[in-house]
């Protein structure tokens, strides 16, 4: 099996050839908790120690033990002011119990993986037992080879009451600082060091501390190295020049993608929980990165391979899951983690070609996942494979906006943001500014390319920044904002107004009402009447300038966007425009006369008139009048007020009766004879039901000027016989439907009345709402008779 569609890097072979050189995994020291039955110590003179060990015994303990020395070169000296600690030799200490082989087993087993050793040939031999008392300390030193094969030190801490005297373990530059207090008295507290590395123990504050000194102990044979704590300086040097070297050349490849050796789940992927030689790959990365100017990361690699099953077609009992030949396949990282525990918000970037080392490090790989979609028809069968690994990543940090970018802009922003509220010591402000404006510069200018949501976030982001990211601001507003709006942005525009300025909105918001207010005429006017709303208009004579440039702009552009939702469909536009609404009235009538644009407002109002087809008079202007009654003595609400109410009464003045025969109009059809039949029916004012004995096509042509001139008549076919007959039976619907449209004809007649226009205008407008109640009032009348007995 394997992947096959994954082409390595090739050109890395001096970095991978390198890692894999390290060849000791973990760490120069480890430490742990353990929960586990107390061994049986016993100490001559002393006798049986209880757990947790008493002051008393503390004491007997001290009594029986000699004061520890030390080592300097060849000597070995006994100074208090060094070392004030006291030590039983392991001669007189003897261990045993049911379950203390298997616990210290265990220990060993974890020390040997944290610190790099083989387990099977890592063995701990007691070395002494240290007892320390208040003020006791052991100050910076190395641990001297006490035997051959000595590798490391092992510390086992007993359950005892005391505080302080921390283990203070340094190796090249790093330092670990070890608490060794154990809490219950069933729990060992140990840690684990190279021979080599200093370590110190700091003073007890109260208390006692009595720990078990082993020496760890590799068998068989090893280096001159094995006793030194891992150190893979000239890997870290090396791959730092190679990295440099790769980072300045433009041709090369986005990102390194090295494959880790172990397995990790996507909660589970952090640096801290590296095992193995993946914790001293990630090391020598992490310093060469740094040095080089490069980002580290880990990720979880996934692929997905698609194809069609080996064997199939050649033997249709063979149950088989592998691929044949590959038909498709991706490859994506994503489950972002830093080297400092955070989750970078980067998405899913894609693996590009020749980024992947080791060379074939997926070639025998077993997939995660097998998934078998069984033929269909004339299909052949298809199988997946899903691949997952945890991967580091590297890229230099000048080409973190292409790198992110190839998986979208959000994750760019994401970074940005990240930078602007925790600013990186390797970017300086001029620098986050400079990748805003690239970021800008390399935006898609393809429609489909262009998300809603990416161009919103991008706007927060050049909010944080209004000034120093004026000229990207501009930019990405003309260029980017004006082609590709789509009503996402609303809510990034709204909030960030203020901050970008009556100068900047004062320029955009015409040139989108201009290019984008035919497409958007509900929404548009709704974004320019929130941000009236929201910003404080008294005494703010700029935003008032600039709102009301924008508000002449929708009345200029209102007659073209009526014309265009007229003839919907005859003109090619990228996306389907807004269908105009009670909304899209209420919004634009109400911003032209808050702008005290009363000239503009009564054009609005008749071009809203002139196209009953788009902007309903009987439906959409009551509607949009009931929520503009504060501006009742207004000549354009006039205007609009008088075409609703003629519009209703000239349809609903007085309740339709009921069919008094079962007609039915047909429109001009075709003269063929099953046509002839089927009018000649319609036209009968008796007969409800008619059956037609025709071959399927006049069947089919029957039943489609029903549905296409919407006639209230039901069919069904019986299929019996030759020809089948096709039944038409006559139906209320259309009566059921003109009293539903009476009655909300209605409800707008009586919200008319309610809010009549308080301005003169051609006409008695006493004399319409006179109409329009006594239109209602006939509705109530016929409603209570119809319920009467």
């Amino acid at each position: 099996m394997g992947v096959t569609t994954v082409e390595y890097n090739n050109r890395m072979q001096q970095v991978e050839n390198l890692l894999k050189s390290i060849d000791r995994p973990g760490d120069y020291c480890f430490f742990g908790k353990v929960q586990a039955y107390m061994p049986r110590l016993v100490v001559d003179d002393v006798g049986l120690v209880s757990f947790p060990v008493r002051p008393s015994q503390a004491r007997a303990l001290i009594g029986v033990s000699e004061q520890a020395p030390y080592g300097r070169g060849l000597e070995t000296l006994v100074d208090t002011s060094v070392r004030d600690s006291w030590q039983v030799d392991s001669s007189k200490v003897r261990l045993g119990g049911t379950a203390w082989e298997s616990t210290l087993g265990s220990m060993v087993d974890e020390v040997a993986r944290g610190i790099g050793c083989s387990s099977d040939r890592l063995s701990a031999e007691l070395y002494k037992l240290l007892v320390y008392e208040p003020g006791g300390f052991f100050a910076e030193h190395r641990d001297s080879e006490k035997k051959v094969g000595m590798v490391a030190t092992l510390v086992v801490a007993l359950p005892v009451e005391g505080d302080g005297g921390e283990l203070v373990v340094r190796h090249n530059g790093r330092e670990c600082v070890i608490d060794l207090q154990v809490a219950y008295p069933d729990e060992l507290s140990y840690a684990a060091f190279y021979a080599d590395c200093r370590h110190e123990t700091r003073p007890l504050k109260s208390g006692h501390r009595v720990a078990l000194v082993f020496n760890l102990i590799l068998s068989g044979e090893r280096s001159n190295e094995a006793s030194r704590a891992p150190v893979y300086t000239q890997q870290a040097s090396e791959i730092t020049s190679m990295l440099t070297r790769w980072s300045e050349d433009s041709g090369a490849e986005e990102k390194i993608v090295w494959l880790l050796d172990h397995a990790y789940s996507e909660a589970g992927l952090s640096f801290d929980a590296l095992k193995g030689i993946d914790v001293s790959v990630a090391d020598v990365l992490a310093t060469a990165s740094r040095r080089a100017d490069c980002m580290l990361l880990a990720a979880i690699l996934s692929v997905r391979e698609w194809g069609t099953p080996e064997y199939y077609g050649y033997d249709e009992d063979i149950d088989d899951d592998v691929i044949g030949y590959v038909d498709d396949s991706e490859c994506w990282l994503e489950s972002w983690k830093a080297e400092d525990g955070s989750c970078p918000e980067f998405g899913k970037l894609p693996l590009l070609p020749e980024e992947l080392i080791p060379v074939g490090a997926l070639d025998d790989a077993a997939p995660d996942d097998v998934d078998v979609e069984e033929a269909m028809g004339n299909a052949a069968p298809v199988i997946e494979h899903a691949y997952r690994n945890a991967a580091l990543v590297i890229w230099p940090h000048a080409r973190t906006v292409n790198v992110l970018a190839s998986g979208g802009r959000k994750g760019v922003i994401e970074f940005a943001f990240s930078q602007i509220r925790n600013p990186s010591p390797r970017l300086g402000r001029g620098e986050i500014l400079s990748l805003i404006g690239r970021l800008v510069d390399q935006w898609p200018r393809e429609y489909y390319r262009s998300k809603g949501g990416e161009r919103s976030i991008m706007l927060r982001l050049l909010a944080t920044e209004p000034e120093k990211a004026r000229p990207a601001l501009s930019k990405f507003l003309r260029e980017i904002v004006l082609a590709h709006y789509d009503t996402a942005e609303d809510d990034a525009l709204a909030d960030s107004a203020k901050v970008f300025g009556p100068e900047v909105m004062g320029r955009f918001l015409p040139a989108l009402i201009e290019r984008q207010f035919r497409v958007f005429p509900r929404s548009i006017p709704r974004l320019i009447l929130r941000l009236s709303n929201q910003l404080a208009l008294n005494g703010e004579t700029d935003w008032r300038e600039s709102l009301g440039m924008a508000v002449r702009a929708v009345s200029k552009g209102l007659p073209e966007a009526l014309r265009i939702a007229a003839d919907r469909g005859r003109e090619f536009l990228v996306i389907k425009p807004e269908e105009f609404d009670s909304e899209a009235v209420s919004s634009i009538l109400r911003l032209g006369w808050r702008f005290r644009l009363d000239a503009q407002t009564v054009d609005a109002a008749e071009a809203i008139a002139s196209h009953p087809e788009v902007v309903s008079p009987e439906r959409m202007l009551p509607i949009a009048l009931e929520t503009l009654s504060d501006y009742s003595a207004r000549e354009g609400f006039s205007i609009l007020w008088r075409l609703a109410a003629q519009a209703l009464l000239s349809r609903s003045q007085t309740p339709p009766g009921p069919p008094t025969d079962w007609r039915i109009a047909v429109p001009s059809t075709c003269n063929c004879q099953a046509c002839v039949r089927f009018k000649r029916f319609c036209s009968d004012p008796v007969s409800q039901r008619a059956v037609f004995a025709i071959r399927q096509d006049l069947r089919a042509h029957i039943r489609n000027t029903i549905k296409d001139h919407g006639l209230p008549m039901d069919t069904h076919t019986i299929s019996q016989g030759s020809p089948y007959k096709l039944v038409c039976t006559k139906n209320r619907n259309d009566y059921k439907a003109r009293l539903d449209q009476y009655a909300g004809d209605v409800k707008q007649m009586e919200s008319l009345f309610q809010s009549p226009p308080t301005r003169s205008m051609p006409g008695d407008t006493a004399e319409w709402v006179i109409r329009l109640r006594a239109a209602c009032a006939r509705a109530k009348k016929a409603a209570q008779a119809s319920m009467a007995p």
